[in-house]
């Protein structure tokens, strides 16, 4: 491992995603929460390819959030309590684990079989498989399974050895790579050193070099780092870091998947050397304006760092460094912390860790 390489370990060998509450060497006294994060499994993503069979017409489920889940389960509950479970995941997500659980219930109901087994899942993954679905594709389909296997009692098939090893199978098996390219440790050097040229002066050289250098280590997703617009307050609020001699301690208070708000504790280690490091970074950075109770990453005027901000000024560092943006995205960042990690041989829970995912299926 070449001196680059042991930099960016150290700034991850231990990055802790931790329940809020939980206290890191010389960090200060949050209310205590636990950290609920059901992300889909980030291991194995890859381009889809379009399903053909008896599974490809699955996509539409009609009626109200997870019609076809409550479907059942629940058909004597309450109205009330359908309403309180439909609140507790977003639209989107129920969106995305009902057409899983209808694809499952049509394929055993073109075999005739009724009851949920492991060797009746390990098939259904076969023939999805087989039907050109895309590692992710299945990934997020055992993780609506998962959800709704637990919906009504019975025994998550998803996380039994041998679904696991099916899975690591496809895995393995999978040629066609992801066509979103990942953010590299390299690949964020290059964008650094392009920030000078691209930006229009040093403090927006500053701000951006913060926010590409959190997107990365923290592997963070935009609507969780940044602001929807530049007048809508949004992403890491400046009261929510912390900073501790050699480490950030971010407090995520949302995602994606962690629609109750029970956040979670995000710490962040400096990255000896390196022009990137974050702690160095938002030292840097916070010499700027800003308030507690607003967005981390603000401009000079104190207008806040939007979305298209970020993705116009990361693609512009690209193409100046020669780097053709086409396949880039703001997950971009996100794919590379978890394969720079991996690549370092971090391991399957370090990986979890860092990008906050439950699992590595």
């Amino acid at each position: 491992m070449d001196t680059g390489d042991a930099a960016v370990e150290s700034g991850w060998l231990h990055t802790a995603s931790t329940s809020m509450g939980q206290h890191e060497d010389g960090g200060s006294t949050r209310p205590e929460r636990s950290r609920q994060d059901a992300g889909l499994a980030a291991a194995g993503n890859t381009a889809p390819r379009q399903p053909v069979g008896s599974c490809s017409g699955v996509g539409t489920s009609s009626g109200t959030h997870g019609e076809g889940l409550f479907r059942g389960a629940l058909e004597s509950s309450a109205g009330a309590v359908r309403d309180l479970l439909a609140r507790s995941l977003s639209a989107g997500t129920w969106s995305h684990y009902t057409r899983a659980w209808d694809s499952w219930v049509r394929w055993k109901n073109q075999m005739g079989a009724d009851l949920e087994d492991e060797s009746k899942l390990i098939l259904f993954i076969g023939h999805i498989w087989e039907s050109g679905w895309s590692v992710s594709k299945i990934n997020n389909s055992l993780s609506g399974l998962a959800f709704g296997f637990k919906l009504r009692g019975l025994q998550d098939l998803t996380k039994s050895f041998l679904v696991r090893q099916v899975v690591k199978g496809c895995r393995k098996g999978w040629k066609v790579s992801d066509g979103r390219r990942p953010v590299s440790y390299e690949v964020l050097l290059n964008l650094e050193n392009q920030l000078e040229a691209v930006c229009s002066d040093m403090g927006e050289v500053i701000l951006f070099r913060l926010a590409f250098s959190l997107a990365f280590f923290g592997a963070f997703r935009l609507g969780e780092l940044v602001s929807p617009s530049k007048c809508k307050k949004g992403g890491i609020l400046r009261q929510d870091v912390d900073m501790f001699g050699d480490r950030l301690v971010i407090i995520l208070r949302s995602s994606k998947t962690d629609t109750a708000g029970k956040g979670c504790r995000v710490v962040l280690f400096e990255v000896n050397g390196s022009p990137v490091c974050p702690v160095k970074c938002l030292r840097e950075f916070l010499s700027g304006p800003g308030s507690g109770d607003c967005p981390l990453l603000v401009h000079k005027d104190g207008s806040f760092l939007s979305r298209f901000q970020f993705l116009t000024v990361f693609r512009r560092c690209l193409e100046k460094g020669g780097i053709s943006a086409k396949n880039f995205s703001g997950h971009s960042f996100r794919i590379g912390a978890a394969m720079e990690a991996a690549r370092r041989g971090l391991g399957d829970e370090m990986v979890q860790s860092i990008g906050r995912w439950e699992s590595v299926l």
